[in-house]
């Protein structure tokens, strides 16, 4: 088989375009479950609504890597944008991204790094926590200044939306993707 470059020692064209399909196949489930399944978690927020969108992200990143996560919750996201199902627009689209691509690229990272139930449940925590902080800044900084909301508005909203909501998410996705992850893992394959 024909490498796909000398510097990817085990990778060939065959692997590559599996992985390719399974980033494909992913984010498209993905962008699926954002529209068949969304629930508001907060009733002082109910515009904030979780979706299972990130679960087939972070099976991803389990079982391909880090960098596949961010691919799949890039596929999904722009699925989910070409089904017209995006109300939100281009800041919406942006935020489920960053949002998605924090938890999955930190809890993929940790698995990767640390390849045991442990690690699995360090990585979610720890990608939950990197999800949170960093929708925190975003919002603070980008996203609730483009809504229109800045100063004390903008801070009491992540105090008492977007910080409680990012740790619900993030519990709920990772619990999820806790319990599905053993049943399909030999169908995601490695590399």
């Amino acid at each position: 088989m024909n490498k796909v470059n000398e510097g990817s020692v085990g990778v060939t064209r065959e692997n590559l375009v599996r992985r390719m399909v399974r980033v494909g196949f992913l984010g498209a489930v993905g962008a699926l479950l954002m529209v068949a399944l969304e629930i508001p978690l907060l009733p002082s927020a109910p515009y904030l609504k979780w979706d299972a969108g990130d679960v087939p992200a972070l099976l991803g990143a389990f079982s391909m890597g880090p960098l596949a996560g961010l691919l799949i919750e890039a596929v999904k996201n722009v699925v989910w944008q070409l089904m017209g199902k995006n109300s939100t627009g281009w800041i919406g689209f942006s935020a489920n991204y960053l949002a998605g691509a924090s938890l999955c690229f930190t809890a993929g990272g940790v698995y990767r790094a640390w390849h045991s139930r442990e690690g699995a449940i360090a990585g979610m925590a720890a990608g939950t926590v990197a999800m949170t902080v960093v929708m925190c800044a975003a919002n603070y900084y980008v996203f609730f200044p483009l809504w229109g909301i800045k100063g004390q508005a903008a801070a009491k909203a992540i105090i008492s939306a977007a910080v409680p909501f990012n740790l619900l998410k993030g519990v709920l996705t990772s619990s999820i993707t806790f319990i599905v992850y053993k049943r399909v893992r030999r169908y995601l394959g490695r590399g």
